[in-house]
């Protein structure tokens, strides 16, 4: 059966068990329930992850600790470790591992950033470093202590170093301090480091430094400083900013190293601490790809920390708590992925997911993890399912779930199901359905019990069974419907051939109602097709 995004939707009985598979690949949108190791409980619920490639440096990896990943715009994965720059072309790695080998001053590479013209610029304890994949040569841009790097939307390549902002000056070909700005300005507290730039999609551009969230002004050159209050003896944990993150409905996010995450309330235009309701898992570094996942119909965020990776559930989020839904990793995936200690994440262009651990790199390919089982809310998940109807007005949205208690809708993006109340005078036959036709305004359908035409928005139903009466069959079940070009209604009865049923007259034609003179011996039709002219 066609599934309404592009896949593939099959039922399996077991006795008298049934449950919905969905094949999710080739989905124009994937459902995002198979995405990220880090759902891996649901996962294992669902059958498993099946299939995990690991890479090592017996693979050819220049280091088994990956820091960083990054995919270009030719289509090629690059991967920095602790020890070089690896290039992947889906068969082989190349190692840029030797010091000083074309401009390459430093192995230990923290982060990776690709510019508008196929650049890729890195950062290492001892600066910046350019590196030009066309010509393979490195151009080293020498400072001590490079904390982060960021191209922002306008193309500007941002660094920073202890208290200082640099930007890269292209005519010059050299990297400058951004004025005077040292992030300490009149605050009595200094700025060891920045952790973090980020433009927001409203343009504002936020640093996260060890002394709270500075929102920079470009233009005038000047910030305005969130933090918390500290006294001189004292320093807040709520001000060591890690890693910031925008979720779909535009709020800001901050991790921080050790109080939770914060949330930025545009409302009172201030940050507001979440803490963990468990107390491991404070010290958390979101990392750049984080954003809400809809798993069965919740929402949910994933965090990475010294714990592991884990799961926060967005719509239990209450004032100053944070629920944690999971901490994700049983002992099947600790060995498959080789360590709790993720330290990136990366979805390449082919919607496959990179692990960088310290033990190695790990590939999921999604589409390698098949089906997934969906059952019924509540105490219905035994319940069979015989048809997945496509809703009329959205057939990309919704979907009817058909089964002998009942229908159920179900949202495709969030996929939520819930019960879909039937016209309690027809809930009989339309709770036992055979087949369906579906037409603009709703479906013509048969039944173990009739036959008809319902309209699920309006919840009007006409009920056709009349018609079949005159022919004093054993049997009103009715099987196979389909529309032809004209507009007629063409179906089967049990035992008793075909029907045609021109729906501007309610009249029907009977066809192979008698045994056929041609020798078609048998009135049990069980396929109809409108043929070719």
């Amino acid at each position: 059966m066609k599934h309404p995004k592009g896949g593939c939707v099959r039922w399996s009985g077991d006795n008298d068990k049934t449950y919905l598979y969905e094949l999710k690949y080739p989905a124009k949108k994937q459902l995002l329930l198979i995405i990220f190791i880090c759902l891996s409980y649901l996962l294992m619920a669902q059958g498993g992850i099946e299939k995990i490639e690991h890479y090592t440096i017996e693979d050819g990896l220049s280091n088994a600790s990956i820091t960083c990943i990054l995919q270009d715009k030719r289509g090629f994965l690059w991967i920095a470790t602790d020890w070089g720059l690896n290039r992947y072309d889906g068969r082989t790695f190349k190692q840029y591992a030797t010091i000083k080998k074309n401009g390459l001053i430093d192995l230990a590479i923290t982060a990776l950033a690709e510019d508008a013209e196929g650049r890729l610029w890195l950062t290492t304890n001892s600066g910046v470093i350019s590196f030009d994949p066309f010509t393979e040569i490195f151009t080293s841009y020498p400072f001590i202590g490079v904390e982060a790097l960021y191209i922002d939307k306008s193309g500007t390549i941002w660094c920073s170093s202890t208290s200082v902002i640099y930007c890269f000056d292209r005519d010059k070909n050299k990297f400058q301090p951004f004025t005077t700005i040292t992030l300490q300005d009149k605050e009595t507290k200094t700025n060891p480091y920045v952790s973090d730039f980020f433009e927001d999609s409203r343009g504002r551009f936020w640093l996260a430094t060890s002394y709270g969230i500075k929102l920079l002004d470009k233009k005038t050159r000047s910030y305005i400083s969130y933090h918390f209050p500290e006294t001189a003896t004292h320093h807040n944990d709520k001000n060591s900013c890690s890693r910031m993150f925008e979720d779909s409905s535009g709020k800001l996010w901050v991790g921080t190293w050790g109080s939770g995450m914060l949330v930025f309330n545009e409302k009172e235009n201030k940050f507001e601490q979440l803490m963990f309701d468990s107390h491991e898992g404070n010290d958390v570094n979101i990392v750049h790809w984080l954003k809400e996942l809809y798993v069965n119909g919740k929402k949910l965020f994933i965090a990475c920390t010294e714990h592991g990776p884990i799961i926060i559930e967005k719509e239990k989020i209450i004032p100053g708590k944070l629920l944690v839904q999971n901490f994700v990793m049983n002992n099947e995936l600790k060995f498959k992925l080789a360590s709790q200690n993720i330290q990136c994440v990366y979805q390449d262009k082919e919607k496959n997911y990179w692990i960088g651990t310290r033990k190695g790199l790990c590939k999921i390919d999604p589409r390698q993890q098949a089906f997934r089982w969906i059952g019924l809310p509540g105490g219905n998940a035994d319940n069979v399912i015989y048809h997945i109807i496509k809703d009329i007005h959205q057939p990309d949205k919704q979907v009817y779930l058909t089964t002998q208690q009942g229908w159920w809708k179900m949202d495709m993006d969030s996929q939520t199901i819930r019960p879909f109340a039937l016209p309690s005078k027809y809930f009989e036959i339309l709770a036992s359905i055979n087949n369906y036709a579906a037409t603009k305004d709703g479906y013509w359908f048969t039944s173990q019990t009739g036959f008809g035409f319902y309209d699920p928005y309006k919840q009007e139903v006409r009920d056709l069974t009349r018609l079949l009466e005159p022919d004093k069959t054993k049997s009103l079940r009715t099987g196979k419907v389909l529309i032809d070009r004209s507009g007629k209604i063409w179906f089967t009865v049990f035992r008793s051939g075909i029907r045609i049923l021109d729906p501007a007259t309610n009249k029907i034609i009977k066809l192979l109602n008698e045994p056929s003179p041609a020798g078609l011996s048998g009135k049990n039709i069980y396929d109809l097709q409108v043929g070719f002219p």
